[in-house]
């Protein structure tokens, strides 16, 4: 997969939008190490991913594999926290977590047959 950052004119227009703000506070200040993680989780909410390391150098910008895949293990283990949290007493009174409750099991058994789908 190509470096994006090294192929500016192959990202989207919602990354170059990101890209070029970071680019140009890298240029007038340089980036930190704590600028490189607010820039990764910035690209990461699109689809997209890069490394950097101690010399907060960011490298290797690429679209994250599964995104959609991603996003339902992220509800997916929110959810799990939440209903562990209130506990399974709330769910007989409470009809918005009793839907949440039913949009986990939806995410859970779609992630079963994603996982089907790879072996």
């Amino acid at each position: 997969m190509t470096d994006l950052f090294k192929n500016y004119e192959e990202q989207p227009v919602e990354l170059k939008a990101i890209c070029d703000k970071w680019l140009e506070k890298e240029q007038s200040d340089g980036l930190s190490y704590q600028d490189c993680k607010m820039f990764l989780k910035e690209v990461e909410s699109i689809g997209f991913t890069f490394e950097y390391g101690l010399d907060a150098e960011p490298f290797n910008l690429k679209p994250i594999e599964d995104f959609k895949t991603i996003g339902l293990l992220k509800e997916y283990f929110n959810l799990s926290k939440e209903h562990y949290k209130i506990g399974a007493m709330q769910l007989m009174k409470d009809q918005p977590y009793a839907e949440k409750v039913a949009r986990l099991n939806t995410i859970h058994y779609r992630l079963r047959e994603i996982e089907n789908e790879i072996e």
